[in-house]
């Protein structure tokens, strides 16, 4: 299996059953993924609309869950 792929969607499935926001810290204490990777990965669900970040002032924010939209472009579509 994919490494990445699999982090991806653990974070997802935290964050997503998370009662609260949480922060990338927690995530990747949670997890046992490198903060560094964690925050990439959370990056990028927010490009792609997976997640959202409340307030983007600083990288120890908390994460919210939830699909921003049910219908989303593909990555391809979105670069095309």
């Amino acid at each position: 299996m994919n490494k990445a792929a699999m982090r991806t969607l653990d974070i997802l499935t935290y964050v997503s059953g998370s009662r609260r926001p949480v922060t990338p810290k927690a995530i990747s204490e949670a997890l046992n993924i490198p903060l560094a990777g964690t925050n990439d990965i959370l990056d990028t669900m927010v490009r792609m609309e997976y997640l959202m970040q409340p307030d983007k002032v600083s990288e120890r924010l908390p994460w919210e869950s939830g699909l921003l939209k049910q219908e989303r472009p593909t990555y391809r579509e979105r670069t095309c």
